[in-house]
């Protein structure tokens, strides 16, 4: 499931940052153009889809002031990454898993699943308190 919000706050994510940069270049852009027009404000097509491309750039910069998208984002694409690195130095037996016993031998999966386990605990008690301060402080 972290995969999926991952993914999801990453497509908020982008469709934002894709907004707030089109529309920072095309609104200027169409209100200096507005008055080559020689209708007045009220009845100039161009006035008004700069009026309701702002409205939408406002949206999308408030909405995501709003819920932290972009922070939220990269909090998940830290974690996620943190968990399939550590997922990945399980399965490959290497790190801080390369451990041997007292007779020198490679431990096994078997073995290590425990202290597996807890790193994934940490990991994901880590983020519950990342994402917990962050709402109290927002």
């Amino acid at each position: 499931s972290l995969r999926y919000f991952k993914h999801t706050y990453a497509l908020w994510f982008y469709i934002h940052r894709f907004l707030a940069t089109t529309l920072g270049v095309a609104i200027p852009a169409l209100l200096s153009i507005q008055y080559y027009f020689n209708e007045s404000s009220v009845g100039n097509p161009i006035y008004w889809s700069a009026w309701g491309l702002s409205i939408v750039g406002g949206f999308a910069t408030g909405y995501n002031n709003v819920f932290k998208v972009d922070e939220r984002y990269f909090l998940l694409r830290g974690i996620y990454q943190k968990l399939k690195n550590e997922g990945w130095t399980y399965l490959l037996l290497c790190k801080k898993y390369d451990q041997r016993n007292e007779n020198q031998i490679k431990l096994t999966h078997t073995t290590l699943f425990i202290g597996f386990m807890e790193s994934i605990e940490d990991i994901i008690s880590d983020y519950m308190k990342h994402d917990m301060e962050y709402v109290i402080k927002n």
